[in-house]
């Protein structure tokens, strides 16, 4: 089986999602299990192969708040680093993954 919307949305889109939830020790069950049931479906381990990650956008060495300052226009950042600690882990991880799509 090669199904190519299984093989971008979970090597691209999940492995990327659960690796950066990693990082900043949020918890993504679902997001997990879903990507674990791909991985099965296929006969692939995508977060083994690792196709989209942190490490492969150059990112891999930055916390949180480098993160919003590398991916952040400075308004933003004026507005978004002073309420990082109220953020909700998962909004941040919206937030974050936002980000990473808009990158050119």
């Amino acid at each position: 089986l090669d199904y190519r919307y299984y093989n971008e949305d979970a090597g691209f889109g999940l492995v990327l999602w659960v690796d950066l939830a990693d990082r900043l020790g949020l918890e993504v069950p679902t997001i997990r299990a879903m990507l674990q049931i791909v991985s099965a479906i296929m006969g692939r381990d995508y977060k083994a192969e690792k196709a989209r990650t942190m490490e492969t956008l150059g990112l891999g060495n930055y916390d949180i708040k480098e993160l919003l300052q590398v991916l952040l226009l400075p308004e933003l950042q004026q507005v978004l680093l002073p309420v990082l600690p109220q953020l909700q882990e998962f909004l941040l991880l919206q937030v974050l993954l936002l980000l990473f799509l808009l990158q050119p």
